[in-house]
């Protein structure tokens, strides 16, 4: 499906490159990995070549963070909203997704800078 190439990139960076799941509720586990990161550019960049501009890798890295927030967000809100969109196997299991969400934005902020 035709989109912002940005939204794909920065969903799968915030997916993959976490050292703990969505819903770690121990926030000194979830950690930003870099080199996760690095490979998994790397590899994009080879695929889609240059279907991609030099102005548009620039912005990798803001995606990469806009994705971690606006799914922070999604999970805060729906939490707030008697979680009506995501699944839950707990009452505050999207409160701990966000938290979670928050803290990868956080680490991955002292990693990249």
């Amino acid at each position: 499906m035709p989109g912002i190439i940005h939204y794909d990139f920065g969903d799968a960076i915030r997916t993959i490159c976490t050292t703990a799941a969505e819903d770690e509720k121990d926030l000194k586990k979830v950690r930003f990995n870099k080199a996760f990161y690095q490979a998994y550019t790397q590899g994009f960049l080879e695929e889609v070549g240059d279907a991609v501009s030099a102005f548009e890798r620039n912005y990798f890295p803001l995606a990469a963070k806009t994705m971690m927030f606006i799914m922070a967000l999604r999970f805060l809100t729906d939490y707030l909203n008697n979680d009506i969109y995501y699944k839950t196997r707990y009452r505050e299991h999207n409160l701990v997704r966000s938290k979670n969400q928050f803290k990868l934005i956080q680490s991955f902020e002292e990693v990249m800078g």
